[in-house]
Parts: structure tokens; sequence; C-alpha cells
């Protein structure tokens, strides 16, 4: 009787979970404040402007913030005046800011640029470019998709402008409205952008805290392009003046002022695109708080600055749960008979 040698490979597959979790980073070498900008170029990230209410102080600093080495490192100074509630985004090496509140009877409608490509000769130099066409905007939401930047709400407000960021445009440094808000009017809210699309929550009309969120589409090949559609509310419950990055494909809200208690919250919830739910992440470990400044390097978070009954000035890290699959193989000799096999075959 002949016996038959057959190896088979099994594999095996090694699930490697990293926690979700916050570290804290060095400080902003700064005075603490609130409702300061911020955006990213690379791998580094920006804090700005802002103010202390308790000494009715709005500054004009910038700061810089190098990922590789944990410093920071003072940049020029904004040029335009001291400010509040303005919004931040960045386009390839550039960063921006636009609208605020810098006192007085009325909001703001520049829009600045920092040149964050230190191959230029223009390197860390600011530059006016087109206002903001709308009315003054303060705490509105920015944010880019591509080569152009998006800013709306504010203020009790919904219009919603598309800035053209790409030099090679013949629309270059031009603003052209889009769809209103599907929200309604709004101040106080946040937003993120994920891929092509847009999205815009939580915030106060001006009679109650919201935590209704809504995406835009901004794909231009898509037959709703410049619409709105309603997503999941925030599970955490209505709030304002909340934070918001966008990392691994996914958008993370947290932080604000609660609707029911008016104390600071501390919670943070994670908003999966593809299955259109929100999950409750890691809680923030710094001091609850309200008007920080978020921004994403790579696959990391980040939030800095906010009140917490007193003005901060620290900065933390968030790092997103990742599942890496890794496979092990092992060869087992099983022997098969009789060969050849007219009814059973054993093994």
């Amino acid at each position: 009787m002949k016996k038959l040698c057959i190896t088979i490979t099994f594999f095996s597959l090694v699930m490697n979970l990293v926690a979700q979790n916050w570290a804290q980073k060095s400080v902003l070498p700064a005075l603490g404040r609130s409702e300061s900008v911020g955006f990213s170029i690379g791998n580094k990230g920006y804090i700005g402007l802002g103010g202390d209410n308790n000494t009715s102080m709005m500054y004009n600093d910038f700061y810089e913030w190098n990922q590789s080495n944990n410093t920071w490192l003072q940049i020029a100074s904004f040029p335009g005046q001291a400010r509040i509630g303005a919004v931040g985004f960045s386009i390839g090496k550039k960063g921006y800011v636009a609208t605020g509140y810098a006192g007085g009877s009325f909001a703001l409608k520049e829009l600045w640029e920092w040149d964050g490509d230190t191959a230029s000769p223009n390197y860390n130099t600011w530059t006016r470019k087109a206002d903001y066409p709308g009315i003054g905007k303060v705490a509105a939401v920015g944010f880019a998709i591509g080569k152009k930047a998006y800013v709306g709400t504010g203020n009790y407000t919904q219009d919603f402008w598309e800035w053209d960021g790409d030099t090679a445009s013949p629309n270059y440094n031009t603003w052209t409205q889009k769809a209103d808000y599907g929200g309604g009017q709004i101040g106080w809210a946040t937003g993120f952008s994920i891929g092509n699309k847009g999205y815009i929550g939580t915030g106060t009309d001006g009679s109650q805290f919201r935590n209704d969120f809504w995406e835009w589409d901004g794909d231009t090949a898509s037959s709703t392009y410049n619409t709105w559609s309603q997503i999941a509310d925030l599970p955490g419950g209505a709030r304002a003046f909340s934070v918001s990055f966008a990392i691994n494909n996914s958008g993370f809200v947290g932080l604000g002022l609660d609707s029911t208690t008016f104390n600071n919250l501390d919670d943070f919830w994670q908003y999966n695109k593809f299955t259109g739910t929100w999950t409750n992440v890691s809680n923030y470990l710094g001091y609850s708080r309200q008007n920080t400044v978020g921004f994403s390097i790579g696959i990391n978070g980040y939030i800095g600055t906010g009140y917490s009954n007193i003005f901060t000035n620290d900065f933390w890290e968030y790092s997103d749960s990742s599942l890496s699959v890794s496979a092990s193989g092992s060869n087992s000799a099983f022997f098969v008979y009789p060969n050849p096999v007219s009814s059973i075959l054993h093994i």
C-alpha cells in the first residue's frame, strides 16, 4: 500500500491593536489663551492669535511646533489686528487665517496667507489675500479640500464660501458662494474635512446649543455636488465651542461647553464616514475645556490652548487605534492512503 505525503501550510493571523491615547507635549511658549487659531503644514503645527478675557487682551503672536523633536519656535507675528475667533486652514505649504473679531462693532473679513515653504524667498512672511465676501465673521468654520478652502457659518449665519487657492487656476484668489449650510444659522460650531467631503456640526443658533452634524459634498463629479446632507447627531449631547480634527479617514469631535450643565466637557467622539456612525473614544486627559485649537499631522491629532476656568497653553497629541494584521505560517505533514484511492481516503 502506498502512502502519499501531503504538506499543508496553516496560517495564523495576529492582530495588533494600538490603544487610543492622549499624550501631553511641550506647552506653547506663550501666555494661556482662548479662541486661538491653528493649522498644520507637513510635520509641523501652528498656533497663534487668541485672547485672555480676564485682561481683555488679544494676541497676534504665532508659533510653530515641530513633531520630530517636540519643540516650539516663534515665527513672524500676524500682521493684521490681534483677534479672537478666526479660522485657520492650510493648502500645500501655505497656512491661512481668515475672519475673526478684534473688538468694536464689526467682525472681520480679511484673509491672510503665511508662506511655510522654506525654499521660498517669501518664507515666514504674511501676505494679504482677497477678503471674505460675506459679512464679517467671528467663530466661523474653515477647512480645506484639495486646493480649495471653505469658510462659513459664524455669528448666527449660514452662508458658505469657497476660496480658490490653486495658483495655476484662472480663478485663483477668488471667492465663490456655495450652498448655505444645511443646519441653518449657527455660530461657534466646529468642522473638518475627509477626502472631498466637508463636515460642520454642534454650535449654537442663539437660542439653544446643537448636536446635529451635516456633510457637504465637494466632489465636482458627483450628482449631489454642493449639497448638504444631515448625518448622525453627535451622541455626546448638544454643545458649543467644541474642537475637531480628522485622521485616518475619520473625524474626531469633542470638548466644548455642555448645553445642560454649562460645564466644560472632556469627552471625544470618532465619526466613521463609511458606516455613518459615532464611537466614544478615550476622554481627553487634560482639563475639560472650550474654545480649543485642533489640527492633525499624519495619523495623529493635536489640540491646544483653550479655556478651562483658566486660560491654558498646554498641548496634547491623540493617537488613534489602528489594526495591523500579520501572518505566520507553519508546515504540517499528513499521510493519506490508499494510493490510488477508489472509495475511502484515510488521513
